[in-house]
């Protein structure tokens, strides 16, 4: 298994948002963490990087215990979190937003080799090239970050909420995107208010509500049981 999690307990500044939490990710797996605004879902990948650090409990990735490692070198491992709001960096432009996604490698001849296979995968980049990040549209954003992260070469992926304040069209796009990524054996936990559009390529899930995981299954099995209304989200 490359991701797994077991009784996790996170939060901030002394308060909890995150209560024992287990789950896993097998290689080359999609698996969606679906819930509400406010359950949790951010809190989780920031616990799974790095960014925060956990209370309680254990995070292993493939095999080793990253629970207390900092986030460079949680990054540095093979994990690559592609944050909510993409947060890429506007006043640069897309090739060297792409290049800061590899700032921890060494390799130069093979990041160039990289880079070039990344605008061979996603031609709007190669378009965009040398044009300023900030003035690309949203889902060209969320494109960029995704491919940023992709220069580190990640075994896993930790998409937070990719399809937020992206127009339909967009959402596809990016959907083809996560699906292009894992097809080339990239494992991916993907959190998402967006319950179809999460359950649609993952393989399995889990609903958050309130810091807890309230139940997991087959992406199928959740959506048949949130359709027939077993938890409420505004998104199914």
């Amino acid at each position: 298994m490359v991701l797994e999690v077991s009784m996790l307990s996170a939060g901030y500044a002394g308060s909890l948002v995150l209560r024992n939490i287990c789950l896993g990710v097998d290689a080359g797996e999609v698996v969606a963490v679906i819930g509400s605004n406010g359950a949790g879902k951010t809190t989780l990948l920031r616990a799974l990087s790095g960014l925060i650090h956990p209370v309680a409990g254990n995070v292993r990735f493939c095999g080793r215990e990253i629970g207390g490692l900092r986030a460079y070198q949680i990054a540095r491992l093979g994990v690559r979190h592609v944050p909510e709001g993409r947060q890429i960096f506007t006043d640069q432009t897309v090739e060297e937003n792409l290049l800061l996604g590899a700032y921890d490698r060494r390799d130069l001849r093979v990041v160039r080799e990289d880079l070039e296979h990344i605008f061979s995968r996603f031609p709007i980049l190669l378009e965009r090239r040398s044009q300023l990040a900030g003035f690309l549209s949203g889902g060209e954003q969320q494109v960029l970050a995704i491919a940023r992260a992709l220069m580190g070469r990640p075994k896993l992926l930790l998409l937070d909420e990719p399809s937020l304040g992206l127009s339909p069209t967009w959402v596809k796009n990016v959907q083809e995107v996560i699906k292009a990524v894992n097809y080339e054996g990239v494992s991916i936990l993907w959190v998402e208010q967006m319950v179809h559009t999460a359950l649609s390529l993952a393989s399995r899930g889990y609903i958050i509500q309130e810091g807890r995981i309230v139940s997991e299954g087959p992406a199928g099995d959740l959506l048949a049981k949130l359709q027939a209304g077993g938890f409420y989200f505004a998104n199914v």
